[in-house]
Parts: structure tokens; C-alpha cells; sequence
């Protein structure tokens, strides 16, 4: 399965996952740059850096190793190894400076790290169960998770306090990010759903439907967009303010991660 994929910030490079690696191809072609190894059986997530320099995987092995790691895009050597847990990592995510990044794991901890340092900033275990997203504000204030535990939450970024916990999915919940205001969050999971709740009280503002099946990545555009993908093997744009369905990618032969 190919669980994760990222483009470069330029646009010119595409990194997908593989088992225990992680691909890199030229867009412009499809032609295979560079494979990096040294990694856990499955990478859940891929990142790059806002210069586009520096790769961040976090992948694991069910049961045995969960790890972060950055490697250079330049020739795959591994610029930092952040930690190593006893299950699977499964998201990280740059801060919008850059100068810091957040890893969820199975763990059912949240951590912070300077990039620069390696160094760890914080370490929250709020969830019952796996983190599985998570997501900064545009802001850089705060940090959203998604977790398997049924809910989803947001914590200050800089203390790790927690400010509100939703529920209403009442299914485990896969996707999160924030809207462009910082104010709103957009959460996806098992109950074939997108929600979109206040940040600050946790009150749902609406949901998006449309979904024959688990919800299971969902990224926001510039323009507040939401690209998600599905387990009725469907791909989706639709729009955050109303729901509505821009653009529909069918085709492929099992779920869309």
C-alpha cells in the first residue's frame, strides 16, 4: 500500500512510501531520483521543509518500532533521528516557520521538537488511544490532533495545555487540520464524515457528506478546499464553507489514503 505521499514545495519533486522506504520522483517525468531506506516496514507520513531541502517520515513497525526521522533530499542521508518508541509513528507536521515539528504515534503521545537542535519541546499523553493526525494553525499557536480514541483536540503549541476536546464523530478520527483563520478545525474518520468545529469551544459548525466509507486523509488548500481520501476508493475536492463537491477522482481500485 502506498499510505503517503508529498510534493516539494516547488513542485518538482514527489515523494511516495514503499516498504521501509521512501520513493522520490521527478513530476515533470514520473522517473525514479532516489530511494530512501533505513526506515521502519510502513511510512504514514511525509513532509517536506519549507525550503525543500529536508524530508520528515514518520513510520513504524505494528507492534515493535515507531520512529521520526529527517533525511537530506539531496542524497538520503538521515539529518536527524528525532525518537524511536515500541509502536508505530504515524504523522508529522512542520510548524508554518518551520522552525519546529510535531509527530503523533501509536504511543498516544503528541511531541514537539526544535528542528534546528533536535531537541525535545514537549511531550502531551491526553489521548486514550493512538494519535493519528496532527495538524499546526496557520497562526503557529496551536496544535490539532486526531486520535483513534474517538476525539479529536486542540492544544496551545507552546505549554501543551489543552484547551477543548470534540467528540461528535463518535467513530475513531483519522484527518485534521485547521481552516486558514486559525479559528475553525476540520476533523474526517470512521463515520463516513467531515466535520468542521469551533476551535475555541469545540461546537460543530457543520458536516460534509458525500462519503460511501471511512474518511481517512483530508488536506486543505490555500483557498479553503478540502482534498480528501476515502475507503469507497474515491478521491474528493469540496469546499469548506457549504460542502459542495468541486471535483470527484475515481478510478482507483481500493481505499484512498
Amino acid at each position: 500500500p502506498v499510505t503517503a505521499v508529498a510534493f516539494s514545495p516547488d513542485g518538482q519533486l514527489l515523494a511516495t512510501s514503499g516498504y521501509r522506504e521512501v520513493l522520490l520522483w521527478k513530476v515533470e517525468d514520473g522517473s525514479l531520483v532516489r530511494r530512501i531506506s533505513n526506515l521502519a516496514e510502513r511510512p504514514h507520513d511525509i513532509e517536506f521543509s519549507k525550503d525543500g531541502q529536508v524530508l520528515a517520515v514518520a513510520a513504524g513497525t505494528p507492534g515493535q518500532l515507531g520512529e521520526v526521522k529527517l533525511f537530506s533530499v539531496a542524497d538520503g542521508s538521515v539529518v536527524a533521528d528525532l525518537f524511536t518508541t515500541d509502536d508505530e509513528a504515524f504523522s508529522v507536521a512542520y510548524s508554518p516557520d518551520g522552525s519546529k515539528i510535531a509527530t503523533t504515534s501509536a504511543d498516544r503521545a503528541l511531541r514537539v521538537f526544535e528542528v534546528s537542535t533536535g531537541k525535545r519541546l514537549l511531550q502531551v499523553e491526553d489521548h486514550a488511544d493512538w494519535v493519528l493526525d496532527v495538524a499546526w494553525s496557520p497562526d503557529g499557536e496551536w496544535l490539532a490532533t486526531a486520535s483513534r480514541d474517538k476525539t479529536a483536540k486542540v492544544f496551545n503549541a507552546e505549554t501543551g495545555d489543552s484547551q477543548v476536546t470534540f467528540n461528535s464523530h463518535g467513530e475513531p478520527v483519522f484527518g485534521v487540520f485547521f481552516l486558514s483563520d486559525s479559528k475553525q478545525v476540520a476533523t474526517s474518520g470512521r463515520d463516513n464524515r467531515i466535520r468542521v468545529w469551533n476551535s475555541e469551544d469545540a461546537k460543530q459548525v457543520r458536516e460534509i457528506r458525500g462519503f460511501s466509507g471511512e474518511v481517512f486523509r483530508i488536506v486543505r488548500t490555500p483557498d479553503d478546499l478540502v482534498a480528501s481520501g476515502c475507503s469507497d476508493k474515491v478521491a474528493r475536492l469540496q469546499k469548506l464553507a457549504d460542502g459542495v463537491e468541486v471535483k470527484k477522482f475515481a478510478g482507483h481500485n481500493d481505499w484512498v489514503y
